[in-house]
């Protein structure tokens, strides 16, 4: 008889402890519900968007649409992006940026057109808006670092990696 409640003891705790290990791991990607201390509205590409006004995530699948799922920044993702903006002077960019005007231009075809990139934080709330431009002025450059910290972030989510893949492409 103490054999068997042993056993079942063992059983039971082996069981138990399997479930918290599991629970743990998905909590390890799961995103938890944070405060945005930060908030940004970024469309760039086509269809792509990245709102944590509405936290969420919009993927330009192309042919098949979009994906949104929803998403925010977590504290420490935040601070990133908080480091970022100071490292770059962000708040100093000008509204909008355009290609210098004796540079050489090109035509993108189709045209993703207008990209813009509006961050709220410290009760400062600033767009930036431009245009794909071939040439990278100094200010372009600050802000293409911005956009590679923040989709670094994104495309790194596992949740975000479980998207449907993009089929096709803009030619």
């Amino acid at each position: 008889m103490n054999f068997l409640k042993i056993l079942f003891t063992a059983l039971f705790l082996f069981f138990c402890s399997e479930n918290i290990v599991e629970q743990n791991i998905e909590q390890q990607f799961e995103r938890m519900d944070a405060e945005q201390e930060i908030k940004i509205l970024f469309k760039y590409g086509f269809k792509n968007e990245i709102d944590t006004f509405q936290k969420t995530v919009t993927k330009d699948l192309v042919l098949d649409g979009t994906a949104t799922m929803d998403f925010w920044f977590q504290p420490i993702e935040q601070l990133q992006i908080i480091e970022k903006l100071e490292e770059i002077n962000f708040w100093s960019l000008p509204d909008t940026l355009q290609a210098h005007p004796d540079s050489v231009h090109f035509l993108v075809s189709p045209d993703p057109g207008l990209q813009s990139i509006r961050i709220n934080y410290n009760n400062l709330d600033k767009t930036v808006y431009w245009f794909l431009i071939n040439d990278y002025p100094d200010k372009f450059e600050r802000l293409i670092k911005l956009k590679q910290t923040i989709l670094e972030i994104v495309y790194n989510d596992p949740e975000y990696l479980n998207l449907p893949p993009i089929r096709g492409g803009y030619i």
